[in-house]
Parts: C-alpha cells; structure tokens; sequence
C-alpha cells in the first residue's frame, strides 16, 4: 500500500510539468482501481478479486488505451489531467459519467498528433 502511495505521489509530481507515458498510465491504473475499491467493486464474486488483480488489468487496459507509438512523446498534459480528474470523479452507479470519462481519457483527447 505504502509503494502505491509513492509510486502516484511521483507520478503527480510529473503531471504538473508534463506526463511521461508510463506515469500517466500507472497513474491511471491506480486511480481507476482506486475507483473500483470506493464503488466496492472489488473482492470475491465482484468486478475484480483484488486490488492486485485490478492493477493488473487496469495496466494491461492503459497500456492498449494509450499506445507506444501512438501517445510516446505526444502526451497532452492537461487532457491527461482532466481524464485523471474524471476517473476520481465517476459515480459508481452513473452509465453517463463512465462514458464521459471514456471519452475524456480516449487517445484522441489524450494523445497529441
């Protein structure tokens, strides 16, 4: 728990002067787990088994969502900061708001051509 910690807080640091892909992805990962802990999605019979099985996932998901050659390097820093600000801000029963943060974390917002 105490390296989850870290591992945001120094990708938080980054967000302020710009992104670094893998930064943005884990912290993205953790939020979105983080989401599924507050909605109480996760434990046995739930979304998913653990909080570590969701990370594994949520990564697995980011890295697909935000691609290498895609986003390395093209990453817009205030479009990733409001996709971030979205996934915290998700309500656990809201089909509108999981959409919205859908859209606001999509590379064509996030991913600088």
């Amino acid at each position: 728990m105490k390296a989850r910690f870290l591992l945001l807080g120094s990708a938080l640091l980054l967000g302020g002067c710009g992104w670094s892909l893998e930064s943005a992805r884990e912290t993205a990962a953790v939020k979105a787990c983080d989401s599924y802990n507050r909605c109480m999605q996760l434990g046995s019979g739930k979304t998913y088994e653990s909080y570590d099985a969701c990370l594994t996932k949520q990564r697995a998901y980011w890295l697909d969502a935000w691609p290498t050659a895609t986003c390395d390097g093209h990453l817009n820093s205030a479009s990733i900061d409001a996709c971030l600000k979205a996934i915290d801000n998700t309500s656990c029963n809201s089909l509108i708001d999981f959409l919205a943060t859908l859209d606001k974390c999509d590379k064509k917002n996030t991913c600088a051509p």
